[in-house]
């Protein structure tokens, strides 16, 4: 006879892609930066760090190559939120996640309408951390995809962009079907 652990005791293995997203996270709470970029690494992601919104920024136009996805608090010290998001739009178009304490819901229309694609409210979960690969992954398509298009246009021109938008759409459907795989092959957390 098999004993389940608690949910709480269980060990949880990294999330293979994360291996391959760089998250920056920004936070002005030392202790809450520490404990989410220990989260994010227990769960294979890369983690560089900011406490401020200045900070952010600089290491974005230094680093935007290097990072997958910015997941930021959204109540910075040195800058009004929506400006902040204003600025990170102008500096890149990395994806942006916010979290906060704050469960109103004009506020979290306002971050979407600044161009935040998810909203964690705190305190940050488990589940909130499995699919942030997904949101870092949304930039990461659009360029595949214009490689392919630009690859697949220069190797045969009398390709249209309808076969070679099927193709992209194939190998789509191909990866989600190897994560539902690998899904339904892990133990459920009950």
């Amino acid at each position: 006879m098999t004993t389940k652990r608690p949910a709480s005791t269980r060990v949880l293995k990294p999330f293979r892609i994360a291996q391959y997203i760089t998250v920056l996270v920004v936070d002005a709470d030392p202790t809450s930066l520490a404990n989410i970029s220990t989260l994010l690494t227990t769960y294979g992601y890369k983690v560089m760090t900011a406490q401020s919104a200045v900070d952010a920024l600089n290491t974005v136009l230094e680093k935007e190559t290097e990072i997958d996805l910015i997941l930021t608090e959204e109540f910075l010290p040195d800058l009004d939120k929506y400006l902040f998001l204003e600025r990170l739009r102008q500096v890149s178009n990395l994806p942006i996640v916010t979290m906060t304490n704050d469960h109103d819901e004009i506020a979290m229309l306002g971050s979407l309408f600044k161009g935040v694609l998810y909203r964690i409210v705190k305190p940050v979960k488990y589940i909130d951390i499995h699919y942030l690969w997904e949101f870092a992954s949304m930039s990461t398509r659009r360029y595949l995809i214009l490689a392919h298009f630009e690859e697949g246009m220069s190797k045969s021109p009398e390709k249209n962009a309808l076969d070679l938008v099927l193709e992209v759409e194939e190998a789509d459907d191909r990866v989600c079907s190897m994560n539902r795989e690998e899904k339904s092959t892990q133990p459920s957390a009950k």
